[in-house]
């Protein structure tokens, strides 16, 4: 079951990213890239939004006697609500920096995804042998949640790095 939950899992993270960058292409032809804000953050939250509720929906209504295409839509669901994300925080960094650091900025954005996924292994590991998975997975949807709201409430903020040219402003 875990190895068929794995590949719903990514699947899904294959569609979502697939979805993040179509969806948020749309919106940028719509809308434009501006100085403060994205047109992509709206599709971001809406995306961790949904890793929130899926993580939560995992938690609370998995159980030994859970039907396995339920356990399977949840990795499905999980995988489409995180990955879009990834690809997007990658995107939005190529936006937002001056033309001459794109790919920095993109490979600082993959290299601290990397990173954070690694080093979230062993705090996550450590709740779950002293206190138990279900609490391991609440810390985790707390997190996921606190996060969202968080970048809801920052969505808005000055996205352009570098100097912006008074008329640009």
């Amino acid at each position: 079951m875990g190895s068929s939950y794995m590949s719903a899992l990514e699947v899904g993270g294959l569609l979502g990213s697939l979805a993040a960058g179509f969806i948020s292409d749309k919106a940028v032809a719509k809308q434009g890239v501006r100085i403060y804000g994205n047109p992509r953050h709206f599709i971001l939250i809406c995306m961790m939004a949904g890793m929130f509720v899926s993580m939560y929906l995992f938690r609370v209504t998995v159980t030994p006697d859970s039907s396995k295409v339920w356990i399977l839509s949840l990795g499905a669901a999980f995988g489409f609500s995180s990955y879009g994300p990834i690809a997007l925080f990658g995107v939005i960094a190529n936006e937002s920096a001056p033309s001459n650091y794109c790919g920095t900025s993109h490979a600082i954005v993959a290299l601290m995804a990397n990173i954070g996924g690694f080093m979230s292994g062993l705090p996550f590991s450590t709740i779950a042998k002293h206190h138990g998975w279900e609490m391991a997975f609440w810390v985790a949807e707390i997190t996921c949640g606190v996060t969202t709201i968080g970048y809801f409430l920052l969505r808005n903020i000055r996205t352009k790095m570098g100097h912006v040219s008074k008329k640009a402003d």
